[in-house]
């Protein structure tokens, strides 16, 4: 993807790639979910063959479900599991922002109209009052762009803009500050391939959507 203004297939893939991660950080492993992500890996691989995620997608449905869907809750539930990752931003920026950052997420939520507890997700994470959560961030982030997407295919150019510049805005400010990292303690810490490519995944995103989108502004 290049630098200058991305065309509208472009946009729709980003906005794909988002709801794709967020949906494996806020949904439990399934045997449908497992078979999809092997399908999207050998899409990804094609589109990204340099990349090392793709191919770890490819093979997670040789997996025991049961394995993969305890480590699921070990690394992102279970703070005693010995694996746990905190998936909450102010865990690992709380030095320099925590308590105020979910505060400050969650005005930026409701501002776009932006309702986590809306999102296609599992009872207990639909009451999850943190706004901090790597998939709510990547969901918000996907739905400004699908936004701006479709302001733009009906000729509302000015406020297709903003919400685009808000969704770099928000990149730059929040989830970008602490995606890669995070990242790459899951590959790190990840047993199964499909958490591993989650990891590595969520390296991809967060390093080709600041060379993406923020060069634009340049």
């Amino acid at each position: 993807m290049s630098a200058d203004r991305l065309n509208r297939e472009e946009q729709g893939a980003w906005v794909g790639l988002l709801d794709f991660a967020a949906d494996l950080y806020l949904n439990e492993p399934s045997s449908e979910r497992l078979l999809g992500c092997q399908a999207a890996g050998q899409q990804l691989t094609d589109l990204f063959p340099a990349e090392f995620f793709p191919k770890m997608f490819a093979t997670p449905e040789t997996e025991a479900i049961d394995d993969v869907l305890q480590e699921y809750f070990d690394l992102f539930f279970v703070p005693v599991s010995g694996s746990y990752l905190s998936p909450f931003e102010a865990a690992h920026r709380e030095k320099l922002l925590a308590p105020e950052l979910p505060v400050m997420i969650n005005h930026l939520y409701s501002e776009a109209g932006f309702a986590p507890q809306g999102l296609a997700i599992p009872s207990y994470m639909q009451l999850l009052n943190r706004p901090d959560h790597i998939g709510f961030e990547m969901a918000f982030l996907a739905r400004l762009l699908n936004s701006s997407l479709i302001l733009e295919a009906n000729g509302d150019l000015q406020q297709a803009e903003m919400l685009r510049e808000t969704a770099i805005s928000f990149h730059s400010r929040y989830l970008g500050q602490w995606a890669s990292s995070f990242g790459r303690r899951l590959e790190k810490a990840a047993k199964s391939n499909l958490y591993k490519g989650l990891g590595g995944m969520t390296q991809f995103i967060n390093r080709e959507f600041t060379r993406t989108y923020q060069q634009q502004n340049h």
